[in-house]
C-alpha cells in the first residue's frame, strides 16, 4: 500500500456510487493525483450490478485512505449519511463518482477553509464536460453558478436555483451535524443542504479556481431520477419559503 492512513485526517472524501463503472476508475484517480494527502475515502456501494465495487476494490488494495461500506438502505441520501458516519475527517467533501477533482482541489479548499470561521463552506468553479456536446442549458447553469460564486451572491439567489454544485464544497463536519446529517436531507439533497446551511447562518467563500470537472452524459441520475425533477425543485423551494 502506497499510503498509511492518518487516524484522524484532515478530509473525508465521500463518494456514493450505482452502476458508476464507466467513469470510477477516473474519479478515483483524480483523487490520488491531488497534490494535498491527507485525506481518507469513504465509498458507498449503492447495490451496483456491474463492476463498480471490483474497481474500489483495486484503489482499497493500493492505497490505505480508501475505504469501501455496502449501503444499508437505497439512495443518495442514505448512502451518504452512512458515509458520514463511517468518516474520521475534521472537513467533509463529498464526490460524484462520474465527475473528477482538478489535482489541486483539495489544497486548495482546505487552505481557504482553515481561514476561515467555522460555520463557513468552502466552494469554487466548474465546468462541465462531456463525450459529447454539452446542451446549451447545463452551460448556462455553469456561467450563473460561476459568476454567483465568484461574486459571493449565493444567498441572494437561493430560491432560483441550487447555488453550489453538489459534489464541488468542503465544510468542517459540525456544519453537516449541524443540520441534522445527510440523514435529515429531502431530495433534491444537494438544493436542501444549500437552504438549510442558509437557514442555519452557514457562509459560503468561493475561490477563484477551477475545483470541479463536473461530468455530462445521459445516465446522470439527475436526468433520469423524479427526485431531481422541476417538480421536486419547486416543491423543496415552497416548503423552504
Amino acid at each position: 500500500m502506497s499510503n498509511s492512513p492518518n487516524s484522524f485526517p484532515e478530509i473525508s472524501v465521500l463518494i456514493p456510487f450505482k452502476d458508476a463503472a464507466d467513469w470510477l476508475e477516473e474519479c478515483l484517480d483524480s483523487i490520488l493525483d491531488q497534490t494535498f494527502a491527507d485525506f481518507e475515502v469513504i465509498g458507498i456501494d449503492d447495490h451496483s450490478t456491474d463492476q463498480s465495487r471490483e474497481i474500489f476494490e483495486h484503489y482499497i488494495k493500493k492505497d490505505a485512505r480508501f475505504f469501501l461500506f455496502q449501503n444499508p438502505g437505497n439512495g443518495i441520501i442514505p448512502a451518504l449519511e452512512f458515509a458520514f458516519s463511517r468518516s474520521k475527517g475534521k472537513m467533509i467533501t463529498r464526490m460524484d463518482a462520474d465527475d473528477t477533482m482538478p489535482e489541486r482541489r483539495l489544497e486548495l479548499m482546505n487552505n481557504r477553509l482553515k481561514r476561515c470561521d467555522l460555520r463557513t463552506v468552502v466552494t469554487g468553479k466548474v465546468l462541465y464536460f462531456s463525450e459529447h456536446e454539452v446542451s446549451p442549458g447545463y452551460l448556462d447553469y455553469q456561467s450563473w453558478l460561476n459568476d454567483i460564486n465568484m461574486h459571493g451572491d449565493q444567498y441572494a439567489n437561493i430560491y432560483r436555483e441550487c447555488v453550489i454544485a453538489s459534489p464541488n464544497w468542503l465544510t468542517y463536519r459540525e456544519n453537516i451535524e449541524l443540520v441534522g446529517g445527510f440523514g435529515s436531507l429531502s431530495y433534491p439533497e444537494d438544493y436542501d443542504l444549500a437552504i438549510k446551511w442558509y437557514e442555519k447562518g452557514v457562509k459560503f467563500e468561493a475561490i477563484q479556481d477551477l475545483t470541479l470537472y463536473w461530468r455530462e452524459h445521459p445516465g446522470r441520475i439527475s436526468r433520469n431520477s423524479n427526485s431531481y425533477s422541476q417538480k421536486a425543485f419547486f416543491e423543496l423551494k415552497i416548503n423552504a419559503f
